[in-house]
């Protein structure tokens, strides 16, 4: 399990708000909905975005997430195991009557949310006492914890934690994945050897106990690596090479059967760093081979991605995989297909933007749909929260870039072209033409008409025509026959009145009326109006995401 990013237009909409939230003079701090105080101690407007300094002090080892789950929950990486699975962030806490609360973080939000209270935890109906470790894993409705090394899964009719392995212990487990009810673990036996156990859960009780066949280790070896499949395999690692177990259609004690392939994790890179070596994420596994290269798995199909070098890295996230030679790097879906490259090493991505740091040590953000680049910063492991704040560490503090709204909506924009015997032009999208109606549309979109390409009648005839003219571009400030009111065009395609100077500074900073377009309403007859956008309304969000998405 590794780290995960989730894009949601709730909290797309609730971020959009935070801007505004956290204007705040040096050493103002701004409470935040868990009521935890993040203080702003300095700022920098850059038009587009802003940028603030958020924390006086960097925690060792220096990381993003580290500084940010200290500021925002007060919870320092010594003294809590979070632990994320697919989408979902979740740590257990021991409590001084011998009782487990687990709660879930919200990574996007930044919020807290209890799971579990005061629970107690049972093995074999007795109440386990003084136990020193504890770790939470969450799947659906099911909340599992594996405390001082054995199984339990929660019930929440008696609020306790029952033990899943019925017999006498004699392995530690570590959850590997759990899916549906099912749980799959690692086994670690006192004299070294590993194993692969399945588990199916019931309220009354596991259904189903089972070893994974060919999943056994001896001492000094290792499994690395276990997760389900979209076929509701289970892919792992074992001493380097990858497996998978398959469910077989006969009247069997144990019902699995397990192939092993010539397909092999770097044995010179550190195991103990097992995340550069492989990632599982939403039933996908990315690894790095014995020759530096980098593959990415569906339990079936193998893809080959990127040769990575010896000190290159990996990420794997919900729907794309990110990786870098420590220089430069790229972007690949999960069939393996390269997105795009990058002049960067990335570090985070949604679905509007890459981030990540150059070999000098800039924070950079690129558009994903115009490739556009920014320089925010300096620092490193810049992290993106929603869809338009970017965390990263300085060298002295925290820092983050809060991009307002035209940055942060990522609209795909294709590339002007034109016939050399025709005034007219088309936007090309996707193998697509689609009509650039008046100049005044134009200059939503493009800066001037440099940037138009004269193409041949044959490459013309070559692309689809769409039946839809090219239409404001979505974000735009506009005011109808020079009147006061400032309207937004919205993704949805309407005009969204912004009803006062603080409404419209909290999307669009401080300098929003120096690009503000004025039309005619004879220009605007196939425009409807939407929702009217006005800070702190109680329909405030619910208008924002309407109108953004």
């Amino acid at each position: 399990m590794t780290k995960f990013r989730l894009f949601n237009l709730i909290a797309l909409a609730v971020l959009i708000i935070a801007p505004f939230w956290s204007r705040a003079d040096a050493g103002v701090s701004v409470l935040s909905e868990d009521n935890s105080d993040i203080t702003v101690y300095d700022s920098w407007e850059y038009g587009d975005y802003r940028v603030e300094a958020v924390s006086d002090f960097v925690p060792d080892p220096s990381s993003a997430w580290d500084l940010l789950l200290v500021l925002q929950f007060g919870l320092f990486p010594s003294s809590f195991d979070l632990q994320t699975n697919d989408d979902r962030a979740v740590y257990a806490q021991i409590n001084s009557d011998d009782t487990l609360d687990v709660n879930e973080l919200n990574l996007e939000e930044l919020t807290q949310t209890a799971l579990v209270n005061d629970a107690n935890v049972l093995d074999n109906g007795v109440a386990v006492k003084d136990f020193g470790s504890a770790k939470a894993y969450v799947d659906g409705n099911f909340v599992y914890a594996v405390v001082d090394g054995a199984l339990y899964a929660y019930h929440e009719y008696n609020n306790t934690f029952q033990s899943m392995y019925r017999e006498n212990h004699t392995f530690s487990e570590d959850v590997l994945d759990a899916e549906d009810g099912r749980v799959l673990v690692k086994a670690t036996f006192p004299t070294g050897e590993e194993q692969l156990w399945f588990y199916t859960y019931v309220a009354n009780g596991p259904q189903e106990v089972a070893d994974v066949p060919g999943s056994w280790t001896i001492a000094g070896e290792d499994i690395l690596d276990g997760h389900f499949t979209d076929e509701g395999d289970i892919e792992f690692f074992s001493y380097f090479a990858r497996n998978v177990s398959s469910r077989v259609n006969k009247t069997s004690t144990n019902p699995w059967q397990t192939q092993s392939y010539k397909q092999y994790v770097s044995w010179y890179r550190d195991a103990s760093e097992s995340t550069n070596l492989v990632q599982s994420m939403n039933n996908n596994t990315a690894w790095v081979d014995q020759t530096d290269h980098l593959y990415i798995s569906n339990g079936t199909d193998v893809r080959f991605v990127a040769s990575l070098g010896r000190n290159g890295t990996f990420l794997l996230q919900n729907d794309v995989l990110l990786w870098s030679d420590g220089y430069t790097g790229g972007i690949a879906d999960m069939t393996g297909h390269v997105i795009t490259k990058l002049n960067f090493a990335p570090t985070d991505a949604n679905d509007n933007f890459v981030v990540g740091e150059t070999a000098n040590g800039k924070i950079v953000m690129q558009d994903l749909n115009s490739d556009e680049q920014t320089t925010l910063g300096s620092g490193a492991q810049p992290i993106v929260v929603g869809n338009d704040v970017i965390y990263w560490a300085g060298t002295d503090r925290l820092y983050r870039a809060v991009l307002y709204l035209p940055l942060a909506l990522g609209v795909q924009i294709g590339e002007p072209i034109k016939l050399a015997s025709s005034k007219s032009v088309f936007m090309l999208t996707d193998e697509t033409l689609s009509y650039l109606p008046n100049e005044s549309t134009y200059y939503t979109w493009y800066d001037s008409f440099d940037e138009v390409r004269t193409i041949t009648p044959d490459e013309f005839d070559s692309y689809a025509q769409s039946v839809d003219d090219v239409g404001i571009k979505p974000g735009t400030l506009l005011t109808i026959d020079s009147g006061k009111k400032v309207y937004m065009v919205g993704v949805d395609g309407e005009l969204h009145w912004i009803v006062n100077e603080e409404t419209v500074e909290a999307l669009y900073g401080s300098d929003w009326n120096k690009e503000i377009y004025n039309y005619r309403l004879i220009q605007l007859v196939d425009y409807d109006y939407g929702n009217e956008l006005l800070l702190g309304d109680d329909e405030w969000e619910d208008a924002i995401e309407m109108a953004i998405q």
